[in-house]
């Protein structure tokens, strides 16, 4: 989805800005092979290469646990207070599964399916699913994880339409519409912002930072490009674009330069592009603390804290580098010249808890990729994508998602996030006949998974 970026030298940084076409190749192939649909990824890809399917089911596996987060908040004070809860709640500050709606089938199907269960929807053609995306839609609530749903009730549908009922959260009813508020951190090429507002889900603000040899092209490319152009406020948004300052600011989406290492120019360009702080605001950082030096990457992490009122940080990056596997991985990283500079400061689970806690967040919660794709991606679109492509390469596959993890940071005084998190679908059941000792509709608990590989 983003690309790494922000290494400690020169010549570092332009090995982490270079990763960002790596990034966008392997999004490509994702797309061409049906794992998920971006209708504006190519604009930034001159060469399209075909990656493996390891590669194209870990950046799947990604994918659509990040935008699964993206749209929950977005859906944030829509449907009940704080998003609607999965199969289990929040416990504190670590939790096994919250809330959340994989929008559509984690990626495939369109945004405006989730509101019911993925499990249930019917399959859907290629056609379909474009001629849906293309049909605006509000956020979906995020109940997808549930078993089976429900009409909302008359309290929720108040909210789902941009009311809030009395006494049932920070937003009272006759107030205006909750703000929301989306900044990434290291963006690169991403096209997130351009692949919601073609669906016509919306934050009120959108803003993206990376280094300015980055933003540079992103903008003239959106100054050059109509349909990007276009979702960015059409032909009266080009006096709002400077490719040579590598600068967007419209009223909808912003694009500034930042170097993240400079704590002024953070909270200068969030000054520009008018981020309000007390708004819900969702920061992503998608490989970029783990690129920088520790005592960097806490001083944004802290920041944050202390200047958004209401927020949730999502980190993606990777962990465990002292095993056999994580050794091969530094050094595979170092030798093009992109070190992970503070993988020793957050080498676990639980120091990227402490890191978002220590820094002044609410609650978090930690899990390793190996975790997410098994128990927070809808089932239903799992299967979906394990049928596109010949896959045998299990061993390898568990050990690379085992050193990546998403890190989640809240900030909520108000409890509108209380249930924010990755989602926990249940997993399925099997139902045994009388003569299985059970009785009639025993159940057992589901088969054990493929052996993991072990070190």
């Amino acid at each position: 989805m983003l690309a790494p970026r922000l290494g400690g030298s020169r010549l570092g940084d332009q090995a982490v800005v270079d990763t960002n076409d790596d990034a966008q190749l392997s999004k490509l192939s994702c797309v061409r092979h049906g794992y998920f649909q971006d209708a504006f990824v190519h604009h930034f890809v001159r060469r399209p290469t075909r990656r493996s399917p390891l590669i194209n089911r870990g950046y799947y596996s990604r994918y659509a646990a990040l935008r699964n987060l993206l749209l929950q908040f977005l859906a944030v004070g829509k449907q009940g207070n704080g998003s609607s809860n999965g199969s289990s709640g929040h416990s504190g500050s670590s939790s096994d599964g919250s809330s959340g709606s994989l929008a559509g089938g984690s990626a495939a199907q369109p945004a405006s399916q989730a509101a019911g269960n993925p499990a249930e929807q019917p399959a859907q053609s290629t056609g379909q699913q474009q001629q849906q995306q293309q049909q605006p839609a509000d956020p979906p609530p995020a109940a997808a994880g549930q078993a089976g749903s429900q009409q909302p009730s008359s309290a929720a549908q108040q909210q789902a339409d941009g009311q809030q009922p009395q006494g049932s959260g920070p937003q009272q009813q006759g107030e205006a519409p909750l703000r929301r508020q989306v900044l990434v951190l290291g963006a690169g090429y991403d096209t997130a912002y351009f692949q919601l507002a073609a669906a016509g889900i919306r934050a009120d603000k959108y803003i993206e930072v990376d280094f300015l040899q980055v933003t540079q092209k992103k903008a003239a490319a959106i100054q050059q490009l109509p349909d990007l152009l276009e979702l960015i406020g059409g032909p009266d948004a080009a006096s709002s674009i400077s490719p040579e300052e590598g600068r967007i600011v419209t009223d909808s989406y912003c694009l500034l330069p930042v170097d993240l290492r400079e704590p002024g120019q953070l909270a200068a360009a969030l000054e520009a592009a008018g981020l309000d702080p007390a708004a819900p605001t969702y920061v992503l950082s998608e490989c970029v603390l783990v690129y920088m030096r520790p005592q960097h990457s806490r001083e944004v992490v802290r920041w944050l804290a202390e200047h958004l009122h209401c927020a949730a940080m999502v980190v993606y990056e990777q962990i465990n580098p002292h095993d056999a596997f994580g050794q091969q991985m530094l050094l595979n990283l170092e030798s093009r010249g992109c070190a992970l500079l503070g993988i020793e400061a957050t080498p676990s689970l639980d120091s990227q808890r402490q890191r978002f806690l220590e820094c002044g967040w609410h609650r978090a919660e930690t899990r390793s990729m190996d975790h997410v794709y098994s128990q927070c991606i809808d089932p239903a679109d799992r299967r979906r994508i394990e049928r596109l492509e010949i896959f045998d390469e299990f061993e390898e596959w568990h050990l690379i998602q085992q050193h990546y993890c998403i890190a989640i940071g809240v900030k909520d005084s108000s409890g509108l996030l209380a249930r924010f998190g990755l989602p926990q679908f249940a997993q399925p059941q099997v139902l045994l006949p009388q003569s299985a000792g059970l009785g009639g509709g025993g159940r057992m608990p589901p088969p054990p998974p493929p052996p993991r590989f072990m070190m």
